[in-house]
């Protein structure tokens, strides 16, 4: 069984679903020109995780012959602040594009990282995609 993170992203991810993260909101704010809302500092920090390796962690765990298991999360095991994601889309896609700070959201958690442990070793999972690469592919075919 797998845990994927909230935080998955990807080409065709539309920015306006109630599910959208905020890669999609921030790449399409940027491409629109419009300034990227941080709640808080921005020091919040993320696991972003591409389709493409969450995808083949559900394969993995689907591969398996046994339909039992422990829960295994997904994700990079990397923390990225919200700031710090702003920064690399603002120099892929647009420089000039700046963040706009506003009041913390109440509840908002600060820190989210996947313990990918139990996913190395049950699944042979590796997240494949870094990523500044999977951003690059938000706005570059």
């Amino acid at each position: 069984m797998c845990m994927v993170s909230d935080n998955v992203y990807g080409v065709g991810q539309r920015s306006e679903s109630p599910y959208a993260g905020v890669v999609s909101i921030f790449a399409d704010r940027t491409l629109r020109g419009e300034p990227l809302n941080i709640y808080g500092d921005g020091s919040q920090s993320r696991d972003f995780v591409h389709v493409d390796d969450a995808v083949q962690a559900v394969l993995a765990a689907l591969a398996r012959t046994s339909t039992t298991g422990p829960v295994c999360n997904i994700g990079t095991g990397v923390e990225t602040s919200v700031v710090r994601l702003a920064k690399m889309l603002s120099h892929i896609m647009r420089p000039s594009a700046a963040p706009v700070f506003l009041p913390a959201r109440v509840g908002d958690i600060s820190r989210s990282v996947a313990d990918v442990t139990l996913a190395r070793r049950l699944l042979d999972y590796e997240a494949k995609v870094e990523l500044r690469a999977g951003l690059k592919t938000l706005v570059v075919p």
